[in-house]
């Protein structure tokens, strides 16, 4: 905890993150829902504060208990998005999963290096328009897996 204010963060195998929960004030921030994740390597040495190393297991209940909060919407937002739907988004940001798209009020991912190809390596900047069709469910971060067509 810094400054009344708790960092969970998953890092992977390279030091980037994947997901983090950010609880303070009254509120809570994750990254499946808002552009809170950490950027760049995560070196251990640089962070300040009570640092504390837990276990994958640890991060998952703690994750879980907060996403439990949006299982209803998830639920009504993947009816409305069927596999094989056309969708049409625009870039909200990067995240080392994929490009995470903004598709009217759900959150949607598609492959970073396959939007460069598709865009003729054109440099991608959030509010460029992507067009594609739902190929699943990231049910771990609540996405829409949009394939680019």
């Amino acid at each position: 905890m810094y400054e009344n204010v708790e960092y969970w963060i998953e890092i992977d195998d390279t030091g980037n993150a994947l997901r983090q929960i950010i609880i303070g004030n009254n509120d809570i921030q994750i990254s499946c829902k808002t552009d809170c994740l950490a950027e760049g390597i995560i070196e251990l040495e640089d962070l300040e504060g009570d640092i504390k190393l837990l276990d994958s297991n640890c991060f998952e209940k703690k994750w879980k208990s907060i996403i439990n909060n949006f299982e209803a919407s998830w639920g009504e937002q993947k009816s409305q998005y069927s596999i094989g739907q056309y969708v049409r988004g625009r870039i909200k940001y990067f995240y080392p999963q994929g490009v995470i798209l903004q598709i009217d009020k759900v959150q949607g991912i598609c492959d970073y290096e396959e939007l460069k190809i598709w865009n003729e390596n054109t440099i991608l900047q959030p509010g460029q328009i992507v067009k594609g069709i739902v190929s699943g469910y990231d049910e771990t971060n609540m996405w829409i897996k949009v394939r680019l067509m």
